[in-house]
């Protein structure tokens, strides 16, 4: 089975997730997404394998830079993010 993690080594959830996996053996290949530039097709193949519609879950809602756009506004077209 092939694993994927999308990695940010400053998140403590993130650092949780990755030692879970590497206890039960489990050696992931790890996207530091933070240092990557996506596409918008690869952000959309992403959200597609996550079940997710609102790309907002997806963002890291505690950013200053995710409040400070007012990106949790609900009125936000789904197109504005991509």
């Amino acid at each position: 089975m092939s694993v994927i993690i999308y990695h940010n080594p400053r998140c403590s959830k993130s650092r949780e997730t990755l030692a879970l996996l590497e206890s039960h053996h489990i050696q992931p290949q790890v996207e530091l997404y933070l240092q990557q530039h996506y596409s918008v097709e690869k952000l959309q193949e992403i959200a597609d394998k996550l079940g997710i519609t609102d790309i907002r879950q997806m963002m890291r809602t505690k950013d200053e830079l995710y409040q400070s756009l007012d990106l949790d506004n609900p009125t936000l077209s789904a197109k504005i993010y991509y």
